[in-house]
């Protein structure tokens, strides 16, 4: 049986999985019974496989990761991406922390503290998941318990879906790049050349970014977002009039990456079958380049601090008059 957590504020019912990386599987808006992040299309089996027994070697590890995705929001550390070597490690597929069981140390209704301790390097981190209102907080503190310095990548990995999620709702966002993908053609844009966003000139000519695109329509993108003024990425839905923000502050994720799936990914297991945007603040552009990630020295530690806030238009209409 999965080990989780329900978190509960007035307006937010949260569900944490301390079997899988700690991981928040649901964010439901309760005044509007409206879940926002994404469920894989085998979320039930992927949840019948946890907790994952941590017996694959880190160059086979994608497979069982994938396998037990169900969705929801992720936290990528000390590697994102695939398998890599780093220090001279090979590193697991997305890092161990997202996805070995963590250890609760206190609970209540709207207040979470958990902490694991990693094999893959010598780390140990404590989170603390809060909510107030219609914010939910997610703070790691992670600490480095060896002897010598750690390359680590550090990456939200939240996904948003239906119902929420749907054609027609727009990313607001003060960044003005995107890079797509310098390892992967998708065929819309030059792989790892940037282009302005949101208005961006694609290879089938204008392209606007910020609307996200029908579940139907075949779209599929990976790159990221960069040169913010300030570190906001919300998606609106302007028929329901329900909002998520995602904010960070910290200055050493300086990247967003942008994930977004309308049936287009074929291969197992998604074949045809995902529709997602995923927003994903993060230390580096791209894990398949051997530079960008920041490093931890010997018994020093860094906190990196995530907030998702969801508010209907009447809310988002009184910020704005303030």
């Amino acid at each position: 049986m999965v080990r989780t957590v329900r978190l509960t504020s007035c307006s937010l019912d949260v569900t944490v999985d301390l079997d899988r990386g700690a991981e928040i599987l649901s964010i439901r808006h309760s005044p509007t019974d409206t879940e926002v992040l994404m469920a894989t299309p085998w979320a039930e089996d992927a949840l019948a496989l946890r907790p994952v027994p941590a017996t694959y070697t880190a160059d086979a590890s994608e497979a069982p990761w994938q396998a037990s995705y169900a969705g929801g929001w992720q936290t990528l550390f000390p590697h994102a991406g695939a398998p890599q070597m780093v220090d001279g490690k090979l590193r697991h597929y997305h890092g161990e922390a997202s996805i070995v069981p963590w250890v609760i140390d206190t609970a209540s209704n709207g207040h979470l503290e958990a902490h694991v301790s990693l094999d893959s390097v010598p780390v140990r981190i404590d989170r603390v998941i809060s909510l107030e209102n219609g914010t939910v907080r997610l703070s790691d503190r992670i600490e480095n318990l060896g002897d010598t310095v750690i390359t680590y990548d550090y990456q939200s990995h939240p996904a948003f879906g239906a119902p929420f999620l749907e054609g027609g709702c727009r990313i607001v966002t003060d960044a003005v790049t995107y890079v797509p993908h310098p390892g992967i053609d998708l065929g819309e844009f030059e792989p790892g050349v940037a282009v302005r966003w949101p208005n961006a000139e694609s290879r089938f000519g204008g392209s606007e970014l910020a609307t996200i695109p029908d579940r139907h329509s075949k779209t599929l993108r990976l790159g990221w977002l960069t040169d913010f003024t300030h570190r906001t990425v919300a998606i609106n839905n302007p028929r329901t009039g329900l909002t998520a923000e995602l904010s960070w502050s910290d200055p050493i994720r300086k990247y967003a990456w942008l994930w977004q799936d309308a049936g287009a990914d074929t291969r197992e297991p998604w074949s045809g079958r995902g529709y997602t945007t995923a927003i994903e603040p993060s230390t580096r552009t791209t894990v398949f380049e051997d530079r960008g990630s920041p490093v931890l020295h010997s018994e020093s530690h860094v906190v990196f601090t995530t907030q998702l806030t969801l508010h209907t238009e009447e809310f988002a209409a009184k910020e704005r008059a303030q």
